[in-house]
């Protein structure tokens, strides 16, 4: 899974058309306060943050719990999540306390990481939603990524991860793994201090 920014020489003008269709609008809903700050200031504009899942919280969890730590983490695990999830995975071998779940339909993992993954039960493939949420229910954390490369900025500033709000359903800590101006980082600290 590559993200496509588009060509470089239509980003410029993509962007800026994109703005000044921003600024025609009547009304103007941004997925995050990081969109809203990048498209600038609008008479009318208002945040509306995704919407999460409906989500049923299940009695039974799997896989069993050990006496581990368990961290887990549902989501993709290509491009930049991957290559976070593999550092964190070769990482965590030190570690005996803790374990790492992850749920995910595709990786672009090298092979030795990956079978290393399978082996340990760190690696469970997909799952169906209500099998993926039995998981989710085992944590004793739940991940989130976000990218700190120089060539995803805009979109952390900017995207507002549904992982985070599908996670609080569950009632468990969230580690942000991310840059600090990344839209999920921002709101964590703005969520924290209000409490």
């Amino acid at each position: 899974m590559a993200a496509h920014y588009g060509h470089r020489w239509t980003c410029g003008i993509l962007s800026e058309r994109y703005r000044q269709f921003y600024q025609q609008c009547d009304l103007a809903f941004c997925t995050s306060e990081g969109m809203r700050e990048i498209l600038g200031p609008h008479p009318n504009s208002h945040v509306l943050y995704p919407i999460p899942g409906n989500h049923k919280i299940p009695e039974l969890v799997y896989p069993p719990k050990s006496n581990k730590y368990r961290i887990v983490y549902v989501g993709s695990a290509e491009g930049f999540y991957g290559r976070m999830l593999c550092k964190l995975i070769c990482e965590l071998e030190s570690y005996q306390e803790y374990e790492l779940k992850v749920v995910t339909p595709a990786n672009d993992w090298p092979n030795d990481v990956l079978q290393k993954a399978k082996e340990k039960g760190t690696y469970l493939g997909f799952m169906p939603p209500p099998d993926a949420a039995k998981v989710i229910a085992s944590a004793d954390a739940l991940l989130v990524i976000m990218s700190f490369e120089k060539e995803h900025k805009l979109f952390m500033q900017t995207s507002f991860t549904t992982k985070f709000l599908d996670y609080t359903a569950f009632q468990r800590p969230i580690i942000v793994w991310g840059p600090e101006y990344s839209t999920v980082s921002k709101f964590v600290k703005i969520t924290a201090v209000r409490l």
